[in-house]
């Protein structure tokens, strides 16, 4: 293969992970452990779902999105505090 064909398929590679670097947080989509990775978003789940990265069941709930984990009722997370999440999430952008 040529060189700028080789180019070419490494940027259309990358293309869906620099897409899903630069999408917005979301409380359907973004797994848990990414929003308490990530330094803007943790002050939220923090406020909401307070202690939640070091509950002893966190292990178990880390690959999940806030809105999975809202089905749970132990989580108390209402259908009004999941919207209020996304909502200042949005405000990120």
């Amino acid at each position: 293969m040529k060189p700028i064909a080789l180019a070419v398929l490494a940027a259309l590679a990358a293309a869906p992970a620099a897409y899903a670097a630069a999408a917005a947080p979301s409380v359907d989509k973004t797994p848990l452990a990414d929003l308490l990775a990530n330094p803007a978003t943790k002050p939220i789940v923090d406020k909401y779902l307070p202690g939640l990265a070091a509950h002893p069941n966190y292990g178990m709930v880390k690959g999940m999105t806030v809105k999975q984990l809202s089905a749970f009722p132990q989580a108390q997370l209402t259908p009004e505090k999941v919207a209020a999440m996304q909502a200042e999430f949005a405000k990120l952008k």
